[in-house]
């Protein structure tokens, strides 16, 4: 399976994911988080979650990983979720 084929499945799991003006934005729920990092990490590497890592907006159920679609730039998000 392609690593495009992964991340959509992956984030179609996800409680939402649109676009929010440019940035691709993904609620994950509390409980799901562990999963989605571990399965997030197999897809594009460790190398995006160490040093730096990247911001995530936490809310009282939801975390929200946002602007996925500059991070990981080798993955075409317009032609996946348009």
């Amino acid at each position: 399976m392609s690593k495009d084929l992964k991340l959509y499945k992956l984030i179609e799991k996800s409680v939402d994911y649109r676009w929010c003006g440019d940035s691709f934005c993904v609620w994950v729920t509390i409980s799901n988080l562990q999963f989605f990092v571990d399965e997030l990490k197999q897809i594009v590497g460790e190398e995006y979650f160490q040093d730096d890592g990247f911001d995530v907006k936490i809310q009282v159920d939801c975390v929200i990983f946002g602007d996925l679609n500059t991070i990981f730039d080798e993955f075409d998000f317009k032609e996946m979720f348009a």
